[in-house]
């Protein structure tokens, strides 16, 4: 699947459904809007399986079919009035409605969702979530070409939308392009990643396209708790690019710690600005205890191996950045 999202991150990353576990299926986010009610809407439709969907004024994306439980609608602030039309193969009731084709309204606010559960036309029963989006989730345009990877796709808001429409978010996509989970964030949102069966993890943007904000760090999201802690780097500042979980509970990640002292010769006159100071890049793995293990770029790669060397401001120093 390709995935291209106005100011949205690019990079995805396929994950099995089963690695989120069913709280991802909640369409929580930072905060709830009006009106104050659950965060879902639950429909209980009895009698045959559901062959049409549709919604209005708002439309229903992607179109209804029984084999597709993930929907969502892009509403606005306040109350959305949203009209549902549910048709059956046969004689369907919901509430006190029995028809093949029945008829609702259901008012919903930002975050919230409507959850039909049906009959499964293979027996059994189905719930379609139909998710409200915030007014300003990132506008997504979404192209299928060819038979997308089974799973779930990661990714964020890197930049905000130049008219402000947009805010910056975490998300999680199915094979439609559709968010199964999302959860606003306070700045630019990179590297989204799932480590576990209920967390999901994001870094902000810390500096000039490195880690260079001394108190950066990783935002941990428990899903089943829907509580977030940070992780820093042991040695900061934090890179953004890089969280690895080892499946020991170890985690890997890297650091950009400014090196003085380096001969920038091989770099050409250029980069005299930078005078004798570098990005350095430190990858790290470590648990509660501490550091288990670390790596600095500046002991194996000498400067006259870096091929696309720039010259970087972190926070006032004039850097030369070898290792990006």
């Amino acid at each position: 699947m390709r995935v291209i999202a106005l100011l949205t991150a690019s990079l995805l990353a396929a994950v099995a459904p089963a690695l989120l576990g069913p709280s991802a299926r909640v369409a929580t986010a930072a905060t709830a809007a009006a009106p104050a009610a659950p965060d879902q809407v639950a429909i209980d439709v009895d009698g045959t399986p559901l062959v049409a969907m549709t919604t209005s004024p708002i439309t229903l994306s992607p179109a209804f079919s029984p084999t597709i439980d993930d929907y969502a609608l892009r509403c606005s602030t306040g109350v959305n009035n949203v009209s549902l039309t549910l048709t059956g193969s046969g004689t369907i009731t919901v509430g006190s409605q029995s028809a093949r084709v029945v008829a609702l309204t259901v008012p919903l606010g930002e975050n919230q969702a409507i959850v039909v559960t049906a009959p499964a036309p293979g027996g059994g029963s189905t719930a379609y979530w139909i998710r409200c989006l915030p007014h300003d989730f990132p506008q997504m345009k979404v192209d299928r070409p060819g038979n997308p990877t089974p799973g779930w796709y990661l990714t964020g808001t890197i930049a905000l939308a130049a008219d402000g429409s947009s805010g910056f978010y975490a998300m999680v996509l199915d094979a439609n392009g559709t968010p199964v989970w999302y959860q606003k964030t306070p700045a630019g949102t990179i590297d989204t990643t799932a480590l576990d069966p209920h967390t999901i993890a994001w870094a902000p943007g810390l500096g000039p396209g490195i880690g260079a904000d001394p108190n950066g760090a990783f935002t941990l999201y428990d899903t089943s708790t829907q509580t977030s802690r940070s992780l820093p780097a042991p040695s900061p500042p934090t890179d953004p690019h890089e969280l690895l979980q080892l499946p020991n509970g170890d985690h890997v990640m890297i650091s950009s710690p400014l090196k003085t002292g380096v001969d920038l010769t091989p770099l050409g006159q250029s980069f005299a600005p930078a005078n004798d100071t570098i990005v350095d890049c430190v990858v790290q793995q470590f648990n509660d205890a501490g550091t288990v293990w670390s790596w600095r770029a500046s002991d194996h790669i000498a400067v006259a191996e870096g091929m696309n060397a720039s010259l970087l401001n972190v926070n006032g120093t004039t850097a030369a950045d070898i290792y990006h």
